[in-house]
């Protein structure tokens, strides 16, 4: 990743993605934002891209505690739009839209709704169009498992949440993905 980011630097800048639906890890969205974010906005901008049209999406910070209430919430500042592109929360026009360079899902206990259901925000089928205009795509924990709910990762290695792969969850939903119980 290091080696690719250097050679962003004289193709700059770079539009990151980060996918933030309900039940997104905090610490998985922080962490590898904070690393990438040493790079300099004049090489890389992160763009906050909403699965559910509101701007403020809700953490799952405070959801394994029991306490029902949520943990923090992000502002997103851009929405899906057609074609894998994204556009301006809030009356985008499609013809503004712009296509991310680069795409980051997330992980969190949110991913599980993603894989189980039927896709009916589009979230999946619109991963699977940003990918093929993408030059890097990556994941953290179970994001993988929408990354390969989305059909992205078939012939591929991958890994994700161990106690989740160890349920065998991911490998039965995509078994098309080689997945790595070890990383």
């Amino acid at each position: 990743l290091t080696k690719t980011l250097t050679a962003f630097r004289s193709q700059m800048p770079r539009i990151v993605a980060c996918l933030l639906f309900p039940g997104f890890e905090l610490l998985d969205v922080a962490a590898p934002l904070e690393l990438l974010g040493a790079v300099g906005q004049e090489t890389l901008q992160f763009r906050y891209v909403t699965t559910t049209g509101g701007e403020n999406v809700q953490s799952s910070l405070m959801e394994a505690s029991g306490s029902g209430q949520g943990g923090p919430r992000l502002q997103a500042d851009f929405e899906m739009a057609p074609d894998g592109a994204i556009r301006a929360l809030g009356g985008g026009r499609n013809e503004d839209a712009i296509r991310p360079n680069v795409l980051f899902v997330p992980g969190g206990v949110g991913t599980r709704r993603l894989v189980s259901g039927d896709d009916e925000q589009g979230v999946l089928s619109w991963i699977a169009d940003c990918v093929q205009h993408c030059e890097i795509v990556f994941s953290v924990c179970t994001g993988s498992w929408v990354l390969a709910r989305a059909g992205v990762l078939d012939g591929l290695e991958a890994t994700s949440n161990k106690a989740v792969l160890r349920l065998g969850q991911p490998q039965r939903d995509r078994p098309q993905v080689m997945w790595q119980a070890s990383a």
